[in-house]
């Protein structure tokens, strides 16, 4: 007397739901890995200048500063548009890549951005927080990277 066994097979539909479960999961980490690298192969740096210092940043804003400034004779560039360069307010202007990218960049940068603001005045001295900046705040900042204002306190 002779018995021959043969193995059950484990096709899809007997398969037991824990195998299912790690094919699954070994496929779809697969394809969210292929996803990722075509992204990442077909999407663009959204911050070229993120790894550009303080100072270089102001040389980017200082070389597009006519390509900011609204019109011809202006002679500040205020924070709105230095937004319609980053592409944060619509606008009918157009504005070259360096200049989009520099501009996204200062806006990213809130501390370097409201030494900007604060520049020089035309005294010396601390100039306005007000929202724009000039070619001499510009070059202030670019010579004087690391200069902070000293304000004094006032007492109550």
């Amino acid at each position: 007397m002779s018995f021959s066994v043969n193995p059950p097979s484990t096709s899809a539909f007997t398969a037991l739901p824990e195998q299912l479960d790690a094919e699954s999961r070994s496929t779809q980490a697969n394809h969210r890995q292929a996803r990722s690298t075509q992204t990442q192969a077909s999407a663009p740096d959204l911050r070229p200048y993120a790894s550009v210092s303080d100072r270089q940043l102001i040389g980017l804003i200082r070389d597009h500063f006519r390509e900011f400034a609204a019109g011809a004779t202006d002679s500040y560039v205020n924070f709105n548009e230095l937004k319609e360069a980053a592409g944060l307010i619509a606008t009918d202007r157009t504005f070259s890549p360096e200049a989009h990218h520099a501009a996204k960049e200062l806006l990213s940068r809130p501390k370097l951005l409201r030494k900007l603001d604060i520049g020089i005045s035309f005294f010396g001295g601390p100039g306005k927080e007000d929202g724009r900046f000039d070619m001499d705040n510009l070059n202030y900042l670019y010579k004087f990277p690391h200069r902070e204002w000293k304000v004094p306190r006032r007492n109550h």
